[in-house]
Protein backbone atom coordinates (compact mmCIF):
# COMPACT_ATOMS: atom_id res chain seq x y z
CA UNK A 1 0.00 0.00 0.00
CA UNK A 2 2.87 2.37 0.78
CA UNK A 3 4.39 1.87 -2.26
CA UNK A 4 1.02 2.49 -4.24
CA UNK A 5 1.01 5.65 -2.53
CA UNK A 6 4.66 6.71 -2.79
CA UNK A 7 4.29 5.82 -7.08
CA UNK A 8 1.01 8.28 -7.44
CA UNK A 9 3.26 10.94 -5.26
CA UNK A 10 5.84 10.80 -7.71
CA UNK A 11 3.71 10.65 -10.81
CA UNK A 12 1.71 13.21 -9.91
CA UNK A 13 5.00 15.75 -9.00
CA UNK A 14 6.59 14.40 -12.64
CA UNK A 15 3.52 15.60 -13.99
CA UNK A 16 3.34 19.09 -12.32
CA UNK A 17 7.12 19.45 -13.29
CA UNK A 18 6.25 18.93 -16.90
CA UNK A 19 3.39 21.01 -16.94
CA UNK A 20 6.07 23.80 -15.38
CA UNK A 21 8.41 23.40 -18.26
CA UNK A 22 6.14 23.00 -21.19
CA UNK A 23 4.86 26.61 -20.07
CA UNK A 24 8.40 27.97 -19.73
CA UNK A 25 9.31 26.61 -23.33
CA UNK A 26 6.59 28.65 -25.17
CA UNK A 27 7.01 31.63 -23.19
CA UNK A 28 7.42 34.77 -24.90
CA UNK A 29 10.00 37.33 -24.78
CA UNK A 30 8.37 40.38 -24.62
CA UNK A 31 11.17 42.54 -24.44
CA UNK A 32 13.54 43.23 -27.69
CA UNK A 33 16.68 44.35 -28.18
CA UNK A 34 16.61 47.17 -31.15
CA UNK A 35 18.87 48.95 -32.41
CA UNK A 36 17.90 52.69 -31.94
CA UNK A 37 17.60 54.38 -28.34
CA UNK A 38 15.75 56.18 -26.17
CA UNK A 39 16.35 59.70 -24.75
CA UNK A 40 13.82 61.64 -22.28
CA UNK A 41 14.31 64.89 -21.70
CA UNK A 42 13.20 66.70 -18.58
CA UNK A 43 12.91 69.99 -18.66
CA UNK A 44 13.26 72.15 -15.18
CA UNK A 45 13.22 75.87 -13.54
CA UNK A 46 14.45 75.84 -9.87
CA UNK A 47 13.55 72.18 -9.23
CA UNK A 48 9.93 72.76 -11.34
CA UNK A 49 8.94 70.94 -14.69
CA UNK A 50 8.48 73.31 -16.98
CA UNK A 51 5.50 72.89 -19.67
CA UNK A 52 5.40 74.07 -23.13
CA UNK A 53 8.94 74.39 -23.65
CA UNK A 54 10.60 73.85 -26.71
CA UNK A 55 13.05 70.53 -27.65
CA UNK A 56 15.28 69.62 -29.49
CA UNK A 57 17.25 66.23 -29.93
CA UNK A 58 19.46 66.73 -33.28
CA UNK A 59 17.08 67.38 -36.34
CA UNK A 60 13.62 66.56 -33.88
CA UNK A 61 11.57 68.70 -31.53
CA UNK A 62 8.93 68.94 -29.52
CA UNK A 63 7.49 70.49 -26.54
CA UNK A 64 7.20 68.61 -23.30
CA UNK A 65 3.75 67.89 -21.16
CA UNK A 66 2.38 69.03 -18.14
CA UNK A 67 5.49 67.01 -16.43
CA UNK A 68 8.27 68.76 -18.32
CA UNK A 69 9.01 65.67 -20.19
CA UNK A 70 9.85 64.68 -23.74
CA UNK A 71 10.78 61.32 -25.32
CA UNK A 72 12.39 60.92 -28.57
CA UNK A 73 13.50 57.49 -30.51
CA UNK A 74 16.96 58.10 -31.70
CA UNK A 75 19.20 55.98 -33.93
CA UNK A 76 22.59 55.76 -32.10
CA UNK A 77 25.04 58.36 -32.83
CA UNK A 78 25.66 62.11 -30.95
CA UNK A 79 23.13 64.20 -30.30
CA UNK A 80 22.67 67.92 -29.16
CA UNK A 81 19.75 68.25 -26.59
CA UNK A 82 18.40 71.98 -26.06
CA UNK A 83 15.77 73.51 -24.75
CA UNK A 84 14.01 76.84 -24.23
CA UNK A 85 11.02 77.81 -22.11
CA UNK A 86 7.77 79.81 -23.24
CA UNK A 87 8.54 82.28 -20.65
CA UNK A 88 12.42 82.68 -20.91
CA UNK A 89 15.65 80.55 -19.81
CA UNK A 90 17.77 77.99 -22.25
CA UNK A 91 20.03 74.86 -21.71
CA UNK A 92 21.68 72.30 -24.09
CA UNK A 93 23.77 69.04 -24.14
CA UNK A 94 25.41 66.81 -26.06
CA UNK A 95 24.89 62.94 -25.46
CA UNK A 96 25.80 60.14 -27.28
CA UNK A 97 23.44 57.31 -27.81
CA UNK A 98 23.81 53.67 -28.02
CA UNK A 99 21.82 51.09 -29.42
CA UNK A 100 19.18 50.09 -27.15
CA UNK A 101 20.32 52.58 -24.24
CA UNK A 102 17.92 54.46 -22.91
CA UNK A 103 19.25 57.98 -21.50
CA UNK A 104 17.79 60.98 -19.65
CA UNK A 105 19.08 64.52 -19.42
CA UNK A 106 17.49 67.18 -17.39
CA UNK A 107 18.00 70.79 -18.49
CA UNK A 108 18.05 73.42 -15.75
CA UNK A 109 16.42 76.69 -17.27
CA UNK A 110 16.80 78.55 -13.69
CA UNK A 111 14.82 80.96 -12.62
CA UNK A 112 14.37 82.43 -16.39
CA UNK A 113 11.77 79.02 -17.25
CA UNK A 114 9.26 80.19 -14.69
CA UNK A 115 6.58 82.71 -15.70
CA UNK A 116 7.08 86.46 -13.81
CA UNK A 117 4.49 85.67 -10.96
CA UNK A 118 6.19 82.61 -9.94
CA UNK A 119 9.72 83.35 -10.46
CA UNK A 120 10.79 86.84 -10.07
Amino acid sequence: MLSKLKFASISLMVVGLLFCVSQATYATNTWRPTDTGSILVQVIALGSPVEHAEVSVGDSSDTTGHNGNRSFTVDPGHYIVSATGEHGGSATKEVRVHPGEFIQVTLELGAAGLPAAEGH
